[in-house]
């Protein structure tokens, strides 16, 4: 059980920390902002697309595990007020449709999530480079760090970059 959830967060950070400059497969730029207003656009419904597809994987994987879990809930209840009544416990439905059931949106769920998360960062990153062409200007702040020679000690400070 150690190996198979070990493996799983290595599957998730692998998934997370390999995107990359995900948009060099379709275009052999090197910087989003160095595309045209068309290739974002269609950028924007290649993510639009892969967001949509892991909310139906998500959505759709905890459907199936809420069917399976209240159908083996009832299904066990059943059974055991069946073997009360007369003392075989017999049902009409296996349960291996309910466990399958389970199972089948526990997978759906566990791909649908990274693929969700991926859509919509890819889509804040293309929302980004088009808000930026249409404003003009941005202003960006950022943490960084400030060395004093004097003192020989370290300050954390905010720079201010504006980019026209």
């Amino acid at each position: 059980m150690k190996r198979v959830v070990i493996l799983l967060i290595f599957g998730w950070v692998l998934i997370f920390s390999s995107q990359g400059q995900w948009y060099d497969k379709y275009y052999e730029n090197k910087d989003l902002s160095d595309l045209s207003q068309q290739e974002l656009s269609l950028l924007f419904q290649k993510s639009k697309n892969l967001k949509n597809i892991g909310k139906a994987l998500t959505i759709g994987g905890i459907a199936s595990v809420s069917v399976g879990t209240t159908g083996l809930i009832i299904l066990s209840i059943t059974d055991i007020l069946s073997s009360m009544s007369t003392g075989n416990s017999a049902s009409l439905i296996p349960y291996d449709i309910f466990i399958g059931s389970i199972l089948m949106g526990t997978v759906a769920m566990i791909g649908g999530i990274p693929i969700w998360i991926i859509g919509h960062r890819r889509n804040k990153e293309i929302v980004t480079v088009i808000n930026h062409r249409i404003s003009g200007s941005i202003i960006h702040l950022n943490p960084s760090l400030t060395f004093n020679h004097v003192q020989n000690k370290y300050y954390p400070v905010i720079s201010i970059s504006f980019r026209f």
